[in-house]
């Protein structure tokens, strides 16, 4: 059902961006969205690592409000 379909969407999206950090792992952009989508999905340890490499990377590319997102949202 819409369930499954929703779940498949975030696996392709998560395995998406993984594959664009595994091409180019200094690349902050893939980090960050990796980030809000394992956010989105209920995985606030996993996206406050992705946010935080993020930021470690280029931290003016990166969102540093996204972590507080974690904390208000997660």
């Amino acid at each position: 059902g819409r369930t499954t379909a929703v779940s498949y969407t975030h696996l392709e999206a998560e395995a998406a961006y993984r594959q664009a950090i595994e091409i180019d792992p200094k690349d902050a952009a893939p980090w960050n969205n990796l980030g809000l989508l394992l956010g989105r999905v209920g995985r606030p340890e996993d996206a406050e690592a992705a946010y935080r490499r993020a930021i470690e990377i280029d931290p003016e590319y990166a969102r540093p409000w996204n972590l507080s997102l974690i904390h208000i949202f997660g």
